[in-house]
Order: C-alpha cells, then structure tokens, then sequence
C-alpha cells in the first residue's frame, strides 16, 4: 500500500513535468526570433556538433514519454531525470541559436549557469 502510494505521488510529479514541456512547447508554438543587428555571412562548422545533441536529447525526452505510456511504473524512476534533459534541450537550443546569430564559438562551448555540486 505505501508503495502504491508513492508510485502514485511520483506519477504525479511525471504529469507535472510533463505539463510543464508541454505549456513551454504551447507558448513557443509559432515563436518568431528577430535580430535587428546585421548578420554576417559565413560557414557554420560547430554547429553540427550541437545540433547532433539536440536531436539525441529531443528523441531521448520522446523516447521517455512512450515508455510511461506503456509502463505507468517507469515514470516513477524518470522524474529525477526529465527536468534535467528538457532544461539541456532548451539550454543548447538558445546557445545554437546565439551562435548563430553572433557566430562566436564560445557560444557553442558554453554550459549550465548554474553550479553542478551542492
């Protein structure tokens, strides 16, 4: 019974973070950038790169959502992660896109702002 309980609680924090990709993947639904400074033209070589890893996490974060649909249980062990692989999707999506309107490596070689131990 108290096994069943926090499946229950952990199915929930699932649907949350779900809830919340899926209001972020509403809000952007037909999002438009502009960039008012001029822009270079010029080759792109570090972009595949990055592009490569924001396929892989979008498929991964795809992937998840089909097992919880066949395997309601899994979501239990997928909450610690989801947040973590939809916030790197956002992250490298912004620093590609930066790249390429600045087309400034660095941009690319960026990481998380926020430290990785507590």
């Amino acid at each position: 019974m108290i096994f069943a309980k926090k499946i229950s609680l952990e199915k929930q924090a699932y649907q949350t973070h779900l809830n919340y990709i899926t209001c972020l993947a509403k809000l952007m639904k037909g999002a438009t950038i502009s960039h008012s400074g001029p822009l270079a033209k010029a080759a792109m070589p570090f972009v595949a790169e990055k592009k490569n890893l924001i396929e892989l996490t979008k498929r991964s974060l795809n992937d998840e959502y089909k097992i919880v649909q066949i395997d309601e249980d899994y979501s239990y062990a997928s909450t610690s992660w989801l947040p973590i692989k939809a916030y790197y999707l956002v992250l490298n999506t912004l620093l590609t896109i930066e790249y390429i309107l600045k087309l400034q490596k660095i941009n690319l070689l960026m990481s998380s702002p926020y430290p990785t131990t507590f």
